[in-house]
Order: C-alpha cells, then structure tokens, then sequence
C-alpha cells in the first residue's frame, strides 16, 4: 500500500471508489417512466437517492480531508484494481458484489449508503474511513469458481450461482450425483451467500471463510424421495435441457448453458481481501 501522508494535499495512495446508480437516476432518466410514477413513489426514491448522494459526498470529503483525490466510477463500469490501493463501494450489497468480480487481491470495503432501506450485509459499520485505511486488516473471503466443460467462466463469485431455465416458468432438468432432478433450478453459494437467497430457500448460515459450498435445489417435482440440499467442496451437474442459464451474483452476470453441459462449482484459489470493520454516515435529510 503507497505511503499515506494525511493532512497534506496529495498523497501516493489511490483508492478507487465505486458508486451505485440509484433507482430515482434509473428511472427518471427516461420521461415517460417518470410520468409512470405516482408522487409518493417519485417522492421514496427522491429521498432515497439524496441519502445516498450525501453519503458519497461525505466519503469523497473525507478522503480529501486526507490529501487522497479518489477516482469515482459508477458500479458495472470495468476497471483494474492492480492500479489502487484500496477499493471502497458506496451503496449496498449489490453495489460490492457487482465490484467485487473486479478485485484480486486489493483490500474491498463496502459502506451502506442508504441503511434505511438497504441490509448491506457485507457492508459493515464500525469506524471512521481514516481508521480503516490506516489500518485495514482485511479478513480473507472465500469465492467460488464456476467451469463449464472444463473451462473457467468466472473465478470471483462472491456469494451464489443460480443455475436455472432461461424461462422462469419452465422445468429445469440436471443431473448431480448420479440422481435427475426436475425442479426450478438449484442455488450453489459460498458462506457469504448463505445468509441471502440460500438461506430463503431453506439453506442454512454458514461462515464466510468456510471452504465449502452450498447447494440447494429449489421446488423439486421429486420432493418426497430426493435429498435436496447439499454441503460440499464443489459441486458438478449435467444440464438436461438446452436453454440453462447460470446467474452468478444477481441478475446481471448471466451465462448460457446448452444440454449436455457439465457445469462444475469449487472453492476458487482467489478470495476476496473484504474489509469487514468499515465505516457509517447519518445520511437522513
């Protein structure tokens, strides 16, 4: 990490800092959604965007305050985290997943900046920015790895993988374990994604730093004689149907898989450097 000179204009230090686009941005960027939403609604999302515009205004003022100029990009924007020091995200859970996918081994700190509304799970609170950096003591996280036929399609899966019909209202067919399944698909997570979408499917919490996995079959046809939750170190299915689709960390990563191909989740060898002790700001209006 470059030297840290606080209290002076500039500093060696570079920290990247990765902002979430706001629902109220993302829907009134187009009129004709905006005339769509009643006024209470317009008026929700207004707050709720001005909570998290003043929580980015303060993050930046601090770090000016400690002679750090901080390179803002929106989150979903690429970017190369070898070129920092540090990497904060300021918005919630999606906002660090969505950077996280571009973090080797850079210490990541996720501030919530809208708990009024946000859980921010992976977005802890504790101390000021200035503490943190000084002192980042990041906890290693485990990330899963995701092959298909063999090849790598994604190393840095932070919490789940859904694999699942491209078509929410069809059947999706697998093999695992030697047994078929028909189901709505089937959630494979590391232990930072246990206490998500896992855990509503019936999973259960399980340490960050674990190196297992976790599967859960979602709404079997076969639910009466066929285990459906798992706890191993990788996990490898067949897909049977010819429109699958793999969700990795929410709705934006998507990869197609065709019949026949075998898909294989593991521990990746790259974790996540994920500060946990982190920061909060009063954002209220």
């Amino acid at each position: 990490m470059g030297n840290v000179a606080f209290g002076m204009e500039t500093t060696e230090m570079k920290i990247i800092v990765v902002t979430k686009q706001t629902a109220y941005t993302r829907l009134t960027e187009d009129p004709s959604t905006q005339n769509l939403l009643g006024k209470k609604d317009l008026d929700l999302l207004k707050a709720a965007h001005q909570r998290h515009q003043n929580c980015v205004d303060k993050v930046v003022a601090e770090l000016k305050q400690l002679g750090i100029r901080p390179y803002i990009i929106s989150s979903g924007q690429p970017f190369d985290d070898k070129t920092a020091d540090f990497i904060v995200t300021v918005g919630g859970d999606g906002t660090l997943l969505s950077a996280s996918h571009y973090v080797g081994n850079t210490p990541l700190m996720g501030i919530n900046s809208d708990p009024e509304t946000s859980v921010g799970y992976l977005c802890c609170a504790k101390e000021r920015l200035k503490t943190t950096i000084e002192t980042p003591s990041p906890t290693p996280i485990t990330r899963m790895e995701v092959l298909i036929n063999g090849k790598s399609v994604a190393k840095r899966v932070l919490n789940e993988a859904l694999f699942t019909h491209s078509c929410p209202a069809a059947m999706t067919k697998f093999v695992l374990n030697n047994k078929t399944f028909a189901c709505s698909g089937i959630w494979v997570g590391t232990g930072a994604g246990s206490t998500g979408a896992i855990k509503s499917a019936g999973g259960k919490k399980m340490p960050m730093n674990t190196w297992l996995l976790q599967g859960v079959v979602r709404e079997s046809y076969y639910y009466s004689d066929i285990k459906t939750k798992f706890v191993e170190s990788n996990f490898k299915l067949v897909s049977k149907i010819a429109e699958a689709v793999i969700y990795l960390d929410g709705p934006f990563l998507q990869i197609p898989v065709g019949y026949g191909d075998a898909v294989r989740f593991r521990v990746s060898k790259e974790s996540l450097n994920l500060v946990t002790k982190s920061i909060t700001y009063r954002t209220s209006l």
